[in-house]
């Protein structure tokens, strides 16, 4: 059986080292923690998950105490970890298959910035699992590197990490000690190219932004000159665009991405950057055009997560946001067929089809396509119906559900009209939206033949309407009758559509009853607006 050693550093992580610890114990055989000098509880927290811990004084150098934890390691296989990380629950029994496959010398693993309320800021990949006794150690003093010996694999198993959302204190204290080692280590080497882009990303991190800038382009204007390929510069390019972009400098910005494009053109952090900024131009071709490249790199990296090995991936998140902007300029030059094709692929593609549908229900209604927006809201309906959830929109409105309804009915799709109609609840409607619930009820029942079902709402809308007639049905024609005296009593409170809606149910089911002169002003209207075929009658 391979045997798997957790190698950590550690100082003064109480708040983070459980987490990380209960995460990882029960996959691993042993855990090795070189302490640096904790006040805290960290080593009474690793002994406790049954650590054993060797105390090592603090000289600012990474990857001395990080090659001092290996070296008291004896399984066959390191996995490296930070006491501000935690094994995804489920990945567990895969780090154990990845070690006993053993098809590869080292692995990258699935890291996922995490932020303290549980939401993801980006994606980056780092080696973390390999062999041990090949010779494999760290180097720098700080961002330390592991010198790779052998075959590369990808493993499937994902970290969260929350060490770039600690409290302001924390995190000020980590960017001091950071920048510190940093320009130490450019003071004794100037041209060190990795150095300039961990101190750009630092000042980054910071907000600085101009120092970041002046870092990253020294960064980058070495790599021209000298033509170097190094993965890490795909991280100063997005350093420093990122930076322009911040201090509203978009030319600049939109140079500095390109350029990345061409270095890497899987770059997709650079790509959806673009979109940004060609939107906020009003370039709308160009916009168009990065928005497919970036929907095409999103594709190529869904298949091969490879593609972003080598770099922090910031935006992987955003293809829902891409597909509604791009919708959303559709819409505004009146091609409403290929905003509903980019709708519809948005649905088919990002996933959690009842939360995307709901979103793109709510993008409708803000793009004022009301129709579009009630058909999507269906879908959300429909989804989450499936998976017994109920869409948070309808939730807040729930006379949403009085047009979802009428929707349904329009679609001849009368069980969920039924089913939508009584959750409108009546406390939520005007009193217009009563009488239409009302009525559309009643005509869907009817037409069903669920006479006595139907009658009910006919009662409800006597009350509602006021009507002076009595509720007694002997024979067919006495609903007509009714009928005819609700749609008087609508057409004088001067609720005029909802009156033709009730009159030509009235001269459906009693034709003989109608009187054109008690109706001539609802006639005339329907000449005018609806075309009814109401107006028709002799």
């Amino acid at each position: 059986m391979n045997t798997i050693s957790v190698s950590m550093i550690v100082r003064d992580e109480e708040e983070n080292l459980e987490r990380c610890l209960k995460s990882i114990r029960p996959y691993v055989d042993e855990i090795i923690v070189v302490d640096t000098g904790s006040r805290d509880k960290s080593v009474e927290i690793a002994e406790r998950y049954g650590a054993r811990v060797y105390h090592h004084p603090w000289e600012n150098d990474f990857a001395l105490h990080r090659n001092q934890s290996l070296s008291y390691a004896t399984g066959d296989w390191i996995l490296k970890l930070d006491a501000d990380e935690e094994l995804f629950p489920t990945d567990g029994p895969e780090l154990r298959r990845t070690v006993a496959s053993g098809e590869a010398d080292y692995y990258y693993c699935e890291f996922h910035d995490t932020k303290s309320d549980g939401t993801e800021h980006g994606v980056f990949y780092q080696v973390r699992l390999f062999r041990n006794h090949r010779g494999m150690k760290f180097e720098r003093r700080i961002h330390e590197k592991l010198t790779l010996k052998g075959k590369e694999g990808y493993a499937r198993i994902r970290f969260r990490h929350y060490g770039y959302f600690l409290s302001p204190e924390k995190m000020e204290e980590k960017h001091n000690v950071r920048v510190k080692i940093l320009l130490e280590m450019l003071k004794r080497e100037p041209q060190d190219v990795y150095s300039l882009n961990q101190l750009a990303s630092a000042y980054s991190m910071h907000r600085d932004y101009a120092e970041a800038i002046r870092h990253g382009e020294i960064a980058l204007e070495m790599r021209r000159r000298r033509n170097l390929k190094e993965s890490f510069f795909l991280t100063t390019y997005y350093t420093v665009g990122q930076g322009y972009l911040a201090l509203g400098k978009l030319e600049e910005a939109k140079k500095t991405f390109l350029e990345a494009l061409d270095f890497y053109p899987y770059h997709l952090d650079a790509c959806y950057l673009l979109t940004l900024i060609y939107f906020e131009q009003k370039d709308l071709k160009k916009f168009e055009h990065f928005s497919k490249r970036f929907l095409e790199i999103h594709e190529a990296v869904e298949k091969n997560p490879h593609l972003l090995y080598h770099y922090y991936c910031h935006n992987l998140d955003k293809k829902k946001e891409v597909l509604f902007r791009l919708a959303g300029t559709y819409f505004s030059s009146n091609d409403e067929k290929s905003a509903a094709e980019i709708l519809q692929l948005t649905f088919e593609k990002v996933g959690r089809p009842a939360e995307l549908a709901e979103s793109i229900a709510f993008f409708c209604a803000h793009e004022k396509k009301e129709d579009l927006s009630i058909e999507w809201l269906a879908k959300a309906w429909e989804s989450g119906r499936e998976g017994g959830t109920l869409p948070q929109t309808l939730k807040e409105d729930p006379r949403l559900f009085l047009h979802l309804g009428l929707f349904y009915e329009e679609k001849k799709r009368i069980d969920e009209a039924i089913a939508c109609l009584k959750e409108a609840k009546d406390d939520s409607l005007s009193f217009e939206e009563k009488l239409q619930k009302e009525i559309t009820l009643f005509s869907i029942l009817w037409k069903k033949g669920e006479v006595e079902a139907s009658i009910s709402h006919l009662s409800s809308l006597v009350t509602l309407s006021g009507a002076k007639t009595l509720i007694l049905i002997d024979k067919l024609e006495d609903i007509g009758i009714i009928l005819y005296d609700i749609t008087e009593a609508l057409s004088v409170k001067g609720n005029r559509y909802l009156a033709l809606l009730t009159l030509k149910l009235a001269v459906e089911i009693y034709p003989q009853g109608f009187d054109r002169k008690r109706f001539v002003p609802l006639l005339e209207m329907a000449t005018r607006h609806s075309g009814t075929d109401v107006a028709k009658v002799p």
